[in-house]
C-alpha cells in the first residue's frame, strides 16, 4: 500500500484574487457597494444638511419678522401715558429720561411707539424717530459726547431705547456706528434748524 501524503493545496498569498461579482454572494455584493459609496454618500449627506441648516436659519429670520409686525399690530395698552412729543423743554427730557430708567414696562411701550414711525431704510428711520422725539430747542442742548456743556446722550435710557426700535426696524442694515454717526449729526445741527425755525 503506496503511503505517500499528497500536499495541501494553499493558494498562492501573491496572486491577485478576483472576484466574479455576478456569482458573488448578495451580502458580499452589499459590503462592496458600500465601500464604493460611502464616501459619495457622505458628501452627499453633508451638503443636505448644510441647505437644510441654511434654509432653517431664512426661515426663522422671516418668522422673527412676521413676530415684529405681529406686535406692532396689536395695540400697547397704556400708550397715552407716554408723553407728547416732541419733547419741547429740558425739564420733559430729564422728567422722561426718569421715567425710562424706572419703569421697564414704560421703556417697552417707547420702545414700540417710536418703532412705528419708520423709515425705508436704516439712516431716514433714525432721523425720523429723532425728530419726532426731540424739538430742535431741546436738540440745542444736548450732543453725542456733552461737548460744550451740553447733556451727554450717548449712556442715556432714552437713546437706548431709540437704539432698540432702530434694530427691530432695520435688523439687517444696522450697525452701531451708523447709528452714531446719524444721531451725532442729528443733534449738532439741532441749534442751525433751530434758527432757521419759524416763530
Amino acid at each position: 500500500m503506496n503511503d505517500t501524503v499528497v500536499p495541501e493545496m494553499v493558494p498562492d498569498q501573491d496572486k491577485e484574487t478576483t472576484v466574479d461579482f455576478h456569482n458573488a454572494p448578495t451580502d458580499d455584493t452589499f459590503s462592496f457597494i458600500s465601500h464604493v459609496f460611502s464616501g459619495k454618500l457622505m458628501k452627499e449627506l453633508i451638503t443636505q444638511y448644510v441647505d437644510t441648516k441654511s434654509r432653517l436659519i431664512s426661515i426663522e429670520a422671516k418668522l422673527n419678522t412676521i413676530l415684529d409686525r405681529l406686535a406692532l399690530a396689536v395695540p400697547s395698552r397704556d400708550l397715552d401715558l407716554l408723553p407728547q412729543f416732541p419733547l419741547e423743554t429740558v425739564e420733559q427730557f430729564r422728567d422722561f429720561e426718569k421715567q425710562l430708567k424706572d419703569n421697564k414696562g414704560f421703556e417697552e411701550q417707547f420702545v414700540t411707539f417710536v418703532q412705528r414711525i419708520g423709515g425705508e431704510n436704516l439712516e431716514k428711520c433714525i432721523k425720523n424717530i429723532l425728530r419726532k422725539v426731540f424739538s430742535n430747542f431741546v436738540g440745542s442742548f444736548l450732543s453725542w459726547k456733552g461737548q460744550k456743556g451740553n447733556i451727554a446722550l450717548e449712556s442715556t435710557a432714552i437713546i437706548a431705547a431709540i437704539k432698540d426700535a432702530v434694530l427691530r426696524a432695520h435688523p439687517s442694515s444696522f450697525t452701531e456706528a451708523k447709528f452714531k454717526e446719524t444721531t451725532m449729526n442729528f443733534f449738532q445741527y439741532a441749534s442751525v434748524r433751530l434758527s432757521r425755525q419759524k416763530p
